[in-house]
């Protein structure tokens, strides 16, 4: 009855299990990332403010007005006393439009600074994604790792206690000392312990893993087995060639700066007298309805191209120096800040570039150390079983046999893990795999 009741309380947790790759689990992570979604409304924004800086340059503005005076002194009739009423002689339209067509391109350097709040607003969320994807595969990586780790737990569980079993055969045919039994029993008891421990690390890499997808926090995935991965890359110089054009921190302090400098333009020009030309149109009409009794006004448009140049005199030129010095100062910060952004990244492409090397070659060792370790714990096990190999030996082979196995998952994992940071720090879209 027992029995039967631990599998029907297994069975909803294995019913639960779902098959996740990389991919599926990174984009449901960006689906589910509210950081990805906030940057994405902010560059919408960004595109929208764009498009209507354009429209306000290029296109003409149109207007359109009626008035009337139902009652009281009528402005449009010699402001006469009219009582309640609404005639056509008391109501006028008015149509205009007009059109700039220069204004010492200030327009077009807003535009200009329009485009570079854009590409930076673009530079964010793709930083915000790349973010989230190291953050999402890291997890993804996180997880596999503990799972085999948890395996391996279990398997050198069963292990020892085959081993403590086998000592306590040959303890009570007296081949064995009661030495040798206990000492088997502390290291199966040793490893329940690391069993429990491993059990403990699974549950919380899969609750952070489910997580950030919004799923049951003890449901269980299961994860495909991982390769080593690619063992070529690009040189350091190519890499750092790459990371200056695409990654997304170096692209936003770009905007901003040729975006401070446009406004050191523009505070400069302000000491200049400023030319601008328009082009307007305008007309008016009266009123068809009524009963007056008198023909309405013809309409008659009125069209002009008007140009004005101004000069900033007075008070305004010291508030203009100041701006000036401001939007200097705030020019020279920018490309301060970029270039303490190029050493950062230069930094960083050159770190995880040794990293990653490092990483390849202990992998390689770690794949020789466990065939190695697992080739000497089977000879150790056959002479501990012929009674010409003691506890001790065969515990040192076991150990040796379970940390290269634990060695060699971690580096697995380490590779996948070191190649996702080098990509990062080239600028290369995590998220487009």
């Amino acid at each position: 009855m027992r029995i039967l009741l631990a599998v029907l309380l297994c069975l909803p947790a294995a019913a639960s299990a779902e098959d996740f790759t990389a991919d599926t689990y990174l984009n449901r992570v960006l689906d589910a990332a509210p950081e990805v979604g906030s940057s994405k409304q902010s560059y919408k924004a960004a595109e929208a403010s764009l498009r209507q800086a354009i429209a306000e340059a290029w296109l003409p503005a149109f207007n359109a007005s009626a008035s009337a005076t139902p009652w009281g002194n009528n402005p449009s009739n010699g402001n006469t006393w009219n009582p309640w009423r609404l005639n056509a002689v008391d109501t006028t339209y008015s149509f205009g439009a007009t059109w700039n067509v220069f204004n010492s391109f200030y327009d077009t350097r807003a535009i200009v600074q329009k485009r570079l709040a854009r590409d930076a607003a673009l530079a964010v969320l793709d930083q915000t994604r790349q973010t989230r994807s190291l953050e999402a595969l890291t997890t993804y990586l996180e997880l596999f790792l503990k799972q085999k780790l948890k395996e391996v737990a279990d398997v050198d569980l069963e292990a020892q206690k085959s081993q403590y079993d086998l000592t306590l055969d040959l303890y009570r045919h007296g081949m064995k000392s009661q030495s040798d039994l206990l000492k088997s029993e502390t290291d199966w008891r040793s490893s329940e312990l690391r069993a429990f421990g491993a059990e403990s690390e699974r549950r919380k890499a899969l609750y952070h893993f489910n997580l950030l997808i919004g799923r049951g926090v003890d449901s269980s995935a299961e994860l495909p087995e991982l390769t080593q991965g690619p063992t070529r890359f690009m040189n350091v110089d190519e890499a750092l060639g790459k990371a200056a054009v695409l990654r997304p921190e170096l692209r936003r302090s770009a905007a901003d700066l040729r975006s401070s400098e446009l406004s050191v333009q523009g505070s400069a020009q302000n000491f200049l007298p400023k030319l601008s030309a328009a082009f307007s149109w305008n007309e008016s009409r009266s009123a068809t309805f009524g009963n007056t009794g008198l023909p309405s006004a013809p309409s008659r448009p009125f069209y002009a191209f008007g140009l004005n140049l101004s000069l900033p005199v007075g008070y305004t030129v010291a508030t203009q120096a100041e701006a000036y010095i401001a939007a200097r100062a705030a020019a020279r910060q920018a490309a301060f800040e970029r270039a303490a952004l190029l050493r950062t990244v230069r930094e960083n492409v050159y770190f995880t570039r040794i990293d990653l090397d490092q990483t390849l070659m202990s992998y390689e060792v770690g794949l020789q150390r466990e065939r190695i370790a697992k080739s000497n714990l089977d000879i150790v096990l056959e002479q501990y079983r012929q009674g010409s190999a003691d506890v001790i030996r065969l515990a040192q082979a076991r150990a040796d046999y379970l940390q290269a196995q634990t060695e060699r998952l971690t580096l697995l994992h380490d590779t996948q893990l070191r190649w996702l940071q080098f990509r990062q720090a080239t600028g290369e879209p995590l998220w487009e795999r």
